[in-house]
């Protein structure tokens, strides 16, 4: 049984709404184990069957490239991702978009608020969230890269200035150099509408691996 992403949606909204709620009101114990037990009601309502993680699809023949091993349920499975999931109630919506950029070559834009949950310092977005958004959007672009998928080797972040909270953010990233079996791949962070100032930046060195060693590593659990 499955859903249509607009309930996903939805249910992920009203959760993030939940959880805003509860980092900024002060709330009574008696209210709080009240509405502890009603979630728990809920979660025992909603009952389906087990949710396979993209490769826990039926078992590849040995030579199905790992690139096609079901795309919609690779989609379907991102949704649910932690920094990309429109129906993670822990994720804050980032869309992610191709663009051509001015030397021809194609690179990523991503656009994101980030609300108080994910605060560091006062009014500030959390460096280790910014670091993670980075690796997000760093990794969907070493996917414009023809070849075997990579994985982050070594991930550089710099802070040079404070990245607000409650503010239009703008990422790009782009692919800085393709050395066969490693990529090194650039990203910045800006105030959208700003005056360009990057408030922090990325440097990502992934590694490629084989596609029959993914699979392989896929089918151990390893």
């Amino acid at each position: 049984m499955g859903n249509t992403p607009e309930a996903g949606e939805d249910l992920a909204i009203a959760l993030r709404d939940l959880n805003l709620h509860l980092q900024r009101t002060e709330i009574g114990d008696d209210q709080l184990r009240a509405a502890a037990d009603a979630v728990r009601s809920v979660t025992a309502q909603l009952e389906g069957s087990p949710r396979l993680r993209w490769y826990e699809n039926d078992t590849p023949a040995s030579n199905t490239p790992v690139g096609s091993m079901g795309t919609s349920r690779v989609s379907a499975y991102r949704e649910h991702t932690l920094f990309h999931g429109s129906q993670s109630p822990l994720a804050v919506p980032f869309k992610v978009e191709e663009e051509h950029r001015l030397d021809g070559t194609v690179g990523l834009v991503g656009r994101i608020t980030v609300n108080r949950l994910y605060e560091g310092p006062p009014m500030t977005v959390h460096g280790g969230y910014l670091a993670g958004l980075f690796d997000a959007i760093l990794g969907d672009t070493q996917r414009l890269a023809p070849g075997d998928p990579a994985m982050t080797g070594v991930l550089e972040i710099r802070y040079p200035q404070r990245t607000p909270l409650d503010t239009p953010l703008v990422f790009r990233s782009w692919i800085e150099s393709d050395r066969g079996r490693r990529l090194l791949i650039n990203a910045s962070c800006k105030v959208e509408g700003g005056d360009g100032t990057v408030t922090a930046e990325a440097k990502g060195f992934f590694v490629r691996v084989p596609a029959d060693r993914l699979r392989d590593g896929m089918r151990k659990g390893v």
